[in-house]
């Protein structure tokens, strides 16, 4: 305890109350911080900020509380009002309805407030703002008289009257000791006496909510877990006079109990481990001040109709996309690609990279002679690294394309009919938007796919394509296109774009590029080539969050989002690092958020948690074993939403462009490199975005990496005051011990309700606790595949790891003797979506392989697949790929096999047959392959 702390005569709570946009939180930053800030944020719930003051050489604790003002937040709950010595009642001079309102706010403090008569202190803010202004001095001092409030008016940007203020509210409630005498004051309203046995940590009623120790009178000193308290000037005789025989201690550790129990504490006969003791130090980290490499997004305001491309699709961009002027990477990309040169772009997300390629290639195409129709078959590739980029991309082709009907443009993905799309290739294709995994399958298997008239092959996301290794594919692809063009001694024009270029791209582009290719870096004018642009729109922020504390600090988070943007849009994506973690954060969450349950649930185990929202909100989620079809509706359905949720693995962190998200939590981190493309997906063309990670207290060092290395610049939100949010749903976090009911009172007792509840629901139910339990193991298996590279970061041996199962909502540590690969993961892997297939027998009559399974199967400990059946069937073969575990994808490769049935010799001739006249019918000529 530091000598200051010690000559403190007393901590005061006071509160700051009003109509939002009144000036509150800037005349608290002013007294604090003497700082005022023009652009200050509305605040969210609850904020609180602690100075000392010197009153009649007397030094007290303020602790002031800047409380939300907007129409959401209106009927604040009574915890913020109990304890409060005094309160500041804030109105704008210049807003009439702001001083009509003043009566409401007066009504609820009285109502509300466990101090009888707290000091008020009526405040008319903004009066240096003369020409606005619509109350008088007069009609606040009458007002202030009328209520017996102190009265003053003041400005926060000019500084007038604001230390007054707290000055003279601070002196009148020294000036009333029955508001803050501890002498005088009970511990609670409901106690009657004041009890020595108060348990530790319990606070004096004026301190309850901020969690500030009070310090205890100087005649006193309690001997924290024991069951008599000892007096520091007592003599021998009087305490021996205190020992208590072992009934009365009995009856003593009861109450105590019993007292702790009132406050949300743990029961002393609970299994359960506190949530808040035993927690790593959190570390402290600087928020370096970094000179982020930012890019201008739009270009010259005439750039749009100066562009030297076709009338139509000028037209198509205003009417289509409501696009009056290009952006950077547009203006100056689509005069490069015109050129006819191989082009290589950088520029971050969200830029409008897909148009700067779009607009000239179809230009281009639609004016070569003779007209190109679908006969004339594929003229552009457009390579993409997932499917849902392919049908985002297919789409904006097809709004340019409404022009010109004669060119016809497909997408090719894995998962859809393989057949429906050879058909679309024999009728005639002239842009081919695919994977790489997808269009190689088709080189192999059809025989209809021409690439003789080639001329355009882009690589959009290159450098994701490459990592997911993709690599073979993409030269295979090369190489067949080249062997065309030299037959028809024609060239193809490459163009290869990504928002973070790599080594393994370096190596990409100077092997399969020109030498003389055109390089257009929007960020060119910055000088540290390993920066990496981000929009200026975008906020980034980071939380440093214990293991245990994770879950519960993430729903108050969301609960935090969402209550601020209560009738605004508000769409979060929330990534996740696995497909079993994105299921069981799905359903928790809706159970939480929404109180949905699962129609089979044991009513047995249903302790009616949940519904901590008034509203309930739409949750969706994204993963990689999702069907093609499941995931186009999922992303479809998220674009039209105004509020909603997306729970997602990394297979939306490339190139999607979801309309309107507003944030991007990372609930697992990821490397740097998928890190910039996860917040890419907000604050996109200009918009507004908000992103935060989560971090582990050994991870700390992941900021500083992003900081130094890619200059990025992030803030510090502290996870205590992320969890205060929690005080809006205690009603909703009471628990239930036998006949009494306990309302949480702090929000570290709504924390520890909200894991409680969550630890019932999960073990609850057997079905309930597996998935939990497999979503641990697939964690742990997630946080041991980082590379090599990452391995200071994000090492497993770092976890602790029965607070990581608490975070799970689990009571025992699973048992990780079958999770396979922990130490080191290889390529080889089982997908959900195999065993979907296998339990579903749809292929049970494909005839097995009579070849063994690969070497790295093949161990001493037995992998998923050798306890399968139909294990060596050449479908379900694991897939072998040098690519990063840290990413979730969906690409649509399979593994390519040969069928091994024979076919029926007449079969096979009426189906040639019928290739044939349909081939003569469409091309009219004979012999089309």
């Amino acid at each position: 305890m530091s000598s200051d702390d010690a000559q403190i005569l007393t901590t005061l709570k006071v509160l700051i109350i009003g109509e939002s946009g009144v000036g509150k939180s800037s005349l608290l930053l002013r007294f604090t911080d003497n700082t005022f800030d023009e652009d200050m944020a509305a605040t969210i719930g609850v904020d609180f900020k602690v100075k000392q003051l010197e009153i009649n050489d007397n030094r007290v604790k303020l602790a002031i509380w800047d409380t939300a003002g907007q129409e959401r937040f209106r009927t604040l709950t009574p915890g913020y009002y109990r304890g409060a010595q005094g309160a500041i009642l804030v109105y704008d001079v210049c807003n009439r309805q702001s001083f009509r309102q003043l009566d409401r706010w007066i009504s609820e403090l009285d109502t509300f407030s466990t101090k009888t008569d707290p000091i008020k202190m009526l405040v008319g803010n903004k009066i240096d703002q003369k020409d606005s202004r619509e109350i008088t001095y007069d009609e606040g001092d009458r007002f202030a008289r009328k209520h017996s409030m102190l009265f003053i008016e003041a400005s926060a940007r000019t500084c007038e009257g604001v230390q007054v203020a707290f000055k003279e509210l601070v002196e009148k409630i020294i000036e009333t000791p029955s508001l803050w005498d501890k002498t005088e004051a009970s511990i609670r309203p409901s106690d009657n006496d004041h009890s020595d046995d108060a348990p530790a940590g319990y606070m004096e009623d004026n301190n309850l909510l901020l969690n500030i120790t009070s310090e205890p009178t100087p005649t006193r000193s309690k001997v924290l877990g024991k069951n008599s308290v000892k007096r520091k000037h007592d003599t021998e005789d009087e305490q021996d006079s205190n020992v208590v025989d072992s009934n009365t201690k009995k009856k003593k550790q009861n109450e105590r109990v019993k007292l702790d129990l009132c406050q949300g504490r743990e029961m002393k006969t609970s299994n359960r481990s506190s949530l808040f003791s035993n927690n790593p130090t959190i570390p402290e980290i600087d928020e370096k001040h970094v000179e982020t490499a930012n890019e201008e997004i739009f270009g010259s305001a005439s750039s749009l109709d100066k562009m030297p491309v076709h009338p139509h699709i000028i037209g198509c961009l205003k009417q289509k996309f409501n696009i009056n002027r290009l952006t950077n990477v547009q203006e100056k990309s689509i005069p490069a690609i015109l050129t006819g040169e191989d082009v290589i772009i950088k520029s971050q997300t969200g830029s409008g990279k897909t148009l700067a390629y779009v607009i000239p290639i179809i230009h281009r195409i639609q004016s070569i002679e003779p007209l190109v129709r679908r006969e004339t078959g594929p003229i552009a590739i457009v390579l993409v690294p997932t499917k849902e980029l392919v049908q985002q991309t297919y789409e904006v082709f097809q709004k340019v394309l409404t022009s010109f009907v004669r060119i016809v443009c497909s997408p090719l993905v894995g998962g859809s009919n393989r057949n429906h799309e050879k058909k679309r290739l024999r009728r005639g294709l002239n842009i081919l938007i695919s994977t790489p995994g997808r269009l190689t399958d088709h080189i192999e298997n059809t025989q209809s796919l021409s690439f003789k008239n080639i001329q355009f092959l882009i690589f959009d996301e290159a450098d994701k394509m490459l990592d997911m290794g993709f690599a073979d594919a993409i030269k295979k692809i090369i190489e067949t296109i080249t062997k065309h063009n030299d037959d028809t001694d024609k060239h193809f024009q490459r163009v290869l774009l990504s928002a973070t270029p790599t080594s393994a791209l370096t190596n990409f582009v100077d092997i399969n590029l020109n030498k003389n290719s055109l390089h257009i870096d929007i960020s060119e004018e910055f000088n540290d080539e390993s920066a990496i642009t981000v929009p200026k729109t975008l906020t980034q922020m980071f939380m440093i969050v214990p293991s245990k504390l994770r879950f519960v600090t993430l729903i108050a988070f969301l609960l935090k989002i969402l209550q601020a943007n209560k009738n605004n849009e508000a769409k979060i994506l929330l990534f996740l690092a696995t497909n079993e973690l994105v299921r069981f954060h799905y359903d928790l969450l809706n159970t939480i958020l929404n109180g949905e349950k699962d129609d089979d649930e044991d009513e047995q185990g249903d302790l009616q948690f949940g519904h901590l929202l008034d509203q309930p909100i739409k949750l969706l989620k994204l993963q990689g074993d999702m069907t093609h079809h499941e995931r186009t509706s999922v992303f479809n359905e998220f674009g039209k939403l105004t509020q909603g949720i997306l729970l997602c693995t990394n297979v939306a962190a490339r190139g999607l462009d979801l309309p309107s998200v507003t944030w991007i939590l990372q609930y697992h981190p990821t490397s740097p490199i998928d890190y910039i493309h996860r917040i890419g997906r907000t604050a996109r063309l200009g918009s507004i975005g908000c992103s935060l990670i989560f971090l582990l207290p050994n991870e700390a060092e992941y900021v500083a990496t992003l900081q130094d290395k890619y200059k990025m610049s992030l803030k510090n939100i502290s996870p205590d005051d992320v969890l205060e949010t929690l005080m809006f749903s205690c009603n909703k976090l009471k628990q239930h011990f036998e006949t009494r009911t306990v309302v949480p009172r702090t929000a570290e007792q709504c924390a520890s309700s909200l894991h409680h509840h969550f630890e019932e629901y999960v073990n609850g139910s057997g079905e309930r606790t597996e998935e939990a339990r497999q979503a641990y193991l697939s964690f742990i298996r997630y946080y041991a595949s980082f590379a090599r590279e990452w391995k200071y970061l994000f090492h497993v041996k770092n976890l602790h790891r029965g607070h990581v199962a608490k975070s799970f909502g689990l009571r025992e540590l699973p048992d990780e003797s079958n999770n396979h690969n922990i130490k080191e993961r290889t390529g080889t892997f089982a997908s959900s979506k195999i065993k979907r297939k296998i339990k579903s027998k749809e292929d049970e009559t494909i005839d097995p392989l009579d070849e063994p399974l690969p070497e790295p199967i093949k161990s001493e400990t037995k992998s998923i697949f050798d306890r399968l059946p139909l294990s060596n069937n050449p479908k379900f073969r694991p897939r072998y790929r040098n690519f990063s575990h840290i990413s979730e994808f969906g690409s649509g490769l399979e593994v390519s096999t040969k069928s091994h049935k024979k076919k029926d010799k007449v079969g096979e001739f009426l189906e040639k047959k019928r290739e044939r006249n349909t081939s003569k019918r469409l091309f009219g000529r004979k012999n089309v392959k």
